[in-house]
């Protein structure tokens, strides 16, 4: 069994959509989605080899939002925790592809490799949801043995599938939200690793 744990803050209508793909990703992996909300409940959860994460992103942080409107924001995963050796992290969140992820999988090569976005994502929460099929598909593809390269090409195929699909539907904002999904995704670090390979002594 990949030695995985998925994270989920489900702290508002956007990340329990998000969450929501996270729950279908965790059967791949036989696993249970791991709903978090504050830092201190990470001490166990984080030592798991590998680390999915689905919800809000900072440019610095993987954040779960409180307080009333939900305007605070706890960082829950970052450069004091995430660091571990031959990690991989996917971060299906906003924004934190283009800090915490390069310094992580680049800059301190703190991780093996950093799967993220780059920018403020969006996507609709009515009608057919084909971005989050697209991002439910690479993430289990690493369950079966995907390198993460592999997967990241998944998704990007599953992405533009769903452009092709938003359009002939006539949905106009879908299809632009699809296409920057695709255009944002970041991989950092060795592409060519994979969750399930030991080790190296």
């Amino acid at each position: 069994m990949t030695d995985v744990v998925i994270i989920t803050p489900n702290d508002d209508r956007v990340a329990r959509q998000v969450g929501g793909w996270g729950a279908i990703s965790a059967k791949a992996f036989n696993v249970e989605v791991v709903v978090l909300r504050t830092r201190s409940q990470l001490d166990e959860p984080m030592q798991a080899r590998h680390v999915i994460w689905f919800g809000h992103g900072l440019r610095d942080a993987l954040v779960a939002r409180r307080g009333r409107f939900r305007r605070q924001r706890e960082a829950l995963c970052d450069q004091g925790n995430l660091p571990k050796e031959g990690r991989i992290v996917v971060a299906v969140a906003c924004s934190s592809g283009d800090g915490l992820g390069a310094a992580l999988a680049e800059t301190t090569r703190a991780v093996r490799a950093y799967v993220g976005w780059l920018d403020e994502m969006s996507f609709s929460r009515s009608g057919p949801d084909h971005i989050g099929n697209a991002i439910i598909d690479g993430v289990r593809a690493l369950a079966s043995g995907a390198s993460v390269y592999q997967a990241v090409e998944i998704m990007r195929d599953g992405l533009e599938r769903a452009h092709s699909e938003y359009r002939a539907a006539g949905n106009h904002l879908a299809q632009m939200q699809a296409s920057y999904w695709k255009s944002r995704l970041f991989v950092g670090g060795d592409g060519n690793a994979c969750m399930d390979e030991p080790l190296s002594s």
